[in-house]
């Protein structure tokens, strides 16, 4: 089914902070969140590329700069993932990371302080042609957490569920669960008592193995093993035949019947309802239009008591497409946690609340960032969130300019007396500076001052005052990009190149892009040679920077490197209003370059231009 939300149903509403990594994540498999240094606040930690990079949590869902290492010990490399997998496996009180490669698993101990120590080979588990995913639960009833690895290997072996049985120390003894049937690959596995005899099962996900010739019916299965309760299991019941091929799967309790159901992710996201005795019936599936790279996260968004789930989309707007259950195994689109539209897909996605309200937030892998998104709660009775006008984030600087849209109680007659003030953390309030007012959009200076932390918004006029929720950090970058009816927000920046002759006297200004109804596109800057040509960027929420400001560029062909720009603070001449000057006179002549500014660890959205 196609979800579309009815209008008496709430909606969630999210704001978006997006943290830049350390390293590059085109190998990134791995993201967990959980308290790394025992202070109670929620941090997460993302193996990215060759490292593993790790936020501290505030406890009011901002997070320190990311620590960044790579892992060594026990033979661990380059090769080497990190798993979604965290836990205390040698019960020392501190939370550990899971790796694995072609030499088998490791536990990378966790020092209670937020760093780890040298990874330890807990497992040699050879395989020729893959470790699909790793699980952790108590599978035996001892306390500690043990481990299912999905191992597949290429003919005459078998690909195989292995369970790592935890002897309470951090050693454990490995035992194959059971071997899958010939030509089907592991794909995931979600861990719970789908038979309710208390003791945990397995449910996996499988991919037959068709080679180059047309796709049989029957794409995949989905075989359950009964638990014994001492970490064995029976033989794999095909308890589902798949006609699509899925990529991951999550169980939870979408009915309230006491049976856990299982979501598996494809490019329909397909439900199935536990029987209670390790059988499923199928239920509407949900199809967002488009393919789900990626996870699921299974969390109540709107506090309604039932489970939802959030998954990760690429239909506009790209995002986490958020999920409200019914209570009955069905569900209705709630709204979607927003990415920068112009970022790369990533594929992982994880739930918790990260600051402490008692609602679910997210933390996924957004290209080369990581976005955080804080639950403001539901729509109504939270009336609206205000964005930067710049480049939507749901997050506002003080002194930067933001935009609310929302259908205001007011008309054309009443807009001259409508007033706005943001209520900050510390409890002082504030008039806003106006630019725009409109039925269905206020544009606004974010009063200087601000405190950070959540700001009640109240709009007023001569009817009912109507009132948002504002998230504001002391920076939230952003670049102001040119509009076209066609593109909606665009990848070009709004922006001039400058440049100084021999004489270093500033030329006349030129656009680095041109916009027509159909779209725009990027005018090439000349850079006549004795000259130094400058690009100034125009854009919000960075003038209260701590640390310098980074531009980051990249290219597809020369990659990234970091430049500090000749300027970048307030733009003197308009409220709320920051520039930021870069020189780009030495520049190789390239196709073209992503441009990202990087403040206090927090990154823009990014922009293109194109040089001669």
């Amino acid at each position: 089914m196609v979800l579309r939300p009815l209008p008496a149903q709430p909606t969630a509403l999210f704001s978006r902070t997006d943290y830049a990594l350390d390293y590059g994540i085109s190998a990134s498999t791995g993201l967990v969140i959980a308290d790394f240094n025992n202070d109670g606040h929620l941090d997460f930690a993302i193996g990215a590329g060759y490292g593993i990079d790790v936020a501290l949590g505030n406890g009011d869902g901002t997070f320190q700069r990311f620590a960044s290492f790579i892992p060594a010990g026990a033979g661990v490399n380059g090769s080497t993932t990190m798993a979604s997998v965290v836990a205390d496996f040698d019960g020392d009180g501190n939370q550990d990371l899971v790796l694995y490669s072609t030499a088998g698993v490791f536990i990378l101990p966790g020092k209670g302080d937020g760093t780890f120590g040298s990874a330890r080979l807990i497992t040699q588990t050879p395989f020729t042609a893959g470790l699909a995913q790793v699980q952790a639960a108590d599978l035996n009833g001892d306390g500690h957490p043990d481990l299912v690895v999905l191992i597949n290997n290429l003919l005459p072996a078998l690909a195989n569920a292995t369970v790592l049985m935890n002897n309470g120390n951090g050693t454990f003894t490995s035992h194959i669960a059971f071997n899958l049937p010939s030509l089907e690959s592991a794909v995931g596995v979600a861990i719970a008592d789908f038979n309710r005899d208390g003791v945990p099962d397995l449910a996996l996900i499988t991919t037959i193995n068709f080679g180059f010739g047309l796709a049989p019916p029957v794409v995949g299965h989905v075989y359950v093993g009964l638990g014994k309760g001492d970490g064995s299991f029976s033989s794999p019941i095909p308890a589902l035949a798949l006609n699509q091929v899925s990529n991951f799967i999550t169980a939870a309790d979408f009915n309230h019947d006491g049976a856990p159901d299982l979501a598996l992710l494809g490019g329909t996201t397909l439900i199935f309802l536990g029987n209670g005795d390790g059988s499923f019936r199928a239920a509407p599936g949900i199809n967002l239009g488009g393919g789900n790279p990626g996870s699921i996260a299974v969390a109540d968004w709107t506090r309604s008591g039932n489970p939802g789930l959030g998954i990760y989309s690429l239909i506009t707007p790209q995002g986490v497409a958020i999920l409200a259950g019914n209570g009955d195994g069905t569900f209705y689109a709630a709204g979607t946690a927003a990415f920068d539209p112009h970022s790369f897909p990533g594929g992982l996605l994880s739930s918790a609340d990260l600051n402490g309200d008692g609602l679910p937030d997210l933390v996924a892998v957004n290209g080369t960032v990581i976005s955080v998104l804080l639950n403001a709660g539901v729509s109504p009775p939270l009336f609206f969130v205000p964005a930067s006008a710049a480049s939507g984030i749901t997050s506002v600087a003080p002194a930067s300019i933001a935009t609310i849209y929302a259908p205001f109680p007011f008309i054309a007659a009443q807009l001259p007396s409508v007033t706005v003030n943001v209520a900050d953390s510390a409890g002082v309030s504030r008039p806003a500076t106006l630019f725009y007012v409109s039925p269905t959009q206020i544009n606004l200076e974010i009063p200087d001052g601000t405190a950070p932390g959540k700001a009640v918004v109240t709009v007023e006029s001569s009817g009912p005052p109507v009132s948002g929720t504002a998230f504001v950090r002391n920076v939230v970058p952003a670049i102001f990009t040119e509009q076209s009816t066609a593109s909606g927000s665009g990848i070009y920046p709004a922006a001039y190149a400058v440049t100084y002759g021999p004489d270093n006297q500033p030329q006349t200004p030129v656009l680095v892009a041109s916009c027509q109804s159909n779209g725009c596109s990027a005018v090439p800057i000349p850079r006549p040679a004795g000259s130094r040509v400058f690009l100034e960027l125009y854009a919000t929420g960075i003038r209260n920077h701590v640390s310098p400001v980074i531009v980051s560029l990249n290219q597809e062909t020369q990659g990234s490197q970091s430049i500090a720009p000749a300027y970048a603070g307030a733009q003197g001449q308009f409220d709320g209003l920051d520039q930021v000057n870069v020189e780009i006179t030495n520049l190789p002549v390239l196709p073209g370059y992503i441009l990202v500014l990087n403040v206090d660890g927090l990154v823009s959205n990014a922009v293109m231009f194109v040089v001669e």
